[in-house]
């Protein structure tokens, strides 16, 4: 409700619509406001939980199936070093992979908990192979890249609950390290080397670009400088249009949410983000390692994903409140530590 101040600063340019401007960036955190209010600390038991994972998977295999029939021959496609629409269904590649990553976490969740999720432990993992694969045909590196990095914080502390031996530690390792260097030699054969250049920061001709966050960096610093000439904001929506009348050469809408928050809701959108940041934690302390392992891996996801896509889609905002969840287990106890 306190983001809805910010519609008093708003002034868009003759042509534009105020309403589209409004929705477009409210819309996502009224989304994580909704589900935060709903799951803010309600048990769920684990059953439950890996139900809820399994329904979010489903509708991405059917995503994954379009990607399949939509796409080209992959050698008609010419591949440079930008985010690929040819691979992506004609659709934002940024979102799909954030949607695949989302799909590789889920799928590695059952494959740690040995639960099947079609019946056959290797059908699962052909599954996440393929998953993988899509992924990096995407060329956006910020969901692949969240996805690897939420999946390494489940690990750690799931690891920790099951206490692990360091011999079978290094098995899951020495697996997993063959299947990752097989999918990306795999995919970057299939793309000429460019996926290489990709995931360096190398343009098509393999030379080091000098910006390896695609303008990103620039804008979240011009973000945070209009935030100290404005503390009180300078209006939902208005960053574009501001970037655009001081002739900035990146005009685009934010692509972080951090940034965005700061910069059109000043003050409040910045006590805001502290709440966002410290509540999960202090649900996150009090938990064991099992919960501790979703908890932080849900937290994560969340956070690096209004980094580098804002909340484009609604699955930031729903991820986010998952973190908020209590996981319980009247058999096992998961409630309290082992």
């Amino acid at each position: 409700m306190l983001l809805l101040l910010g519609i008093v600063f708003t002034q868009v340019p003759e042509g534009e619509s105020l309403r589209t401007n409004i929705t477009f960036n409210l819309s996502g955190p009224i989304v994580l406001g909704f589900s935060a209010l709903y799951f803010y600390l309600r048990p769920i038991s684990k059953q439950n939980l890996m139900d809820g994972l399994f329904f979010m998977l489903l509708p991405l295999f059917s995503m994954i199936t379009y990607l399949y029939f939509r796409t080209p021959d992959l050698k008609e496609i010419v591949f440079g070093t930008a985010a690929m629409f040819e691979t992506t269904g004609g659709f934002g590649p940024n979102q799909v992979a954030t949607a695949i990553g989302l799909g590789m976490f889920i799928l590695v969740v059952f494959i740690f908990l040995k639960e099947k999720l079609t019946g056959s432990l290797y059908l699962d993992a052909f599954f996440l192979i393929y998953f993988s694969y899509r992924g990096l045909l995407t060329f956006s590196r910020g969901g692949i890249l969240t996805a690897v990095i939420t999946l390494l914080f489940f690990a750690f502390f799931f690891i920790l609950y099951k206490k692990m031996s360091l011999q079978i530690l290094f098995k899951y390792v020495l697996i997993s390290g063959f299947f990752v260097i097989a999918i990306w030699m795999y995919t970057s054969n299939i793309t000429g080397g460019m996926l290489d250049n990709r995931y360096t920061g190398k343009n098509a001709s393999g030379i080091q670009k000098k910006d390896i966050t695609t303008g990103r960096g620039d804008l979240i610093a011009y973000q945070f400088n209009n935030f100290f000439e404005h503390p009180l904001g300078i209006g939902v929506g208005n960053g574009k249009y501001e970037r655009m009348k001081s002739n900035q050469r990146i005009t685009a809408a934010s692509h972080n949410e951090v940034g965005r928050l700061v910069e059109e809701h000043g003050l409040i959108g910045f006590v805001l983000l502290l709440l966002l940041l410290i509540i999960p934690l202090i649900n996150f302390f009090k938990a064991n390692n099992f919960q501790k392992a979703f908890i932080i891996a849900f937290y994560i996801m969340w956070f690096l994903t209004i980094n580098h896509s804002a909340m484009r889609v609604a699955l930031p905002g729903f991820i986010y409140a998952l973190s908020l969840i209590r996981i319980t287990d009247i058999e096992n106890d998961l409630f309290h530590e082992e």
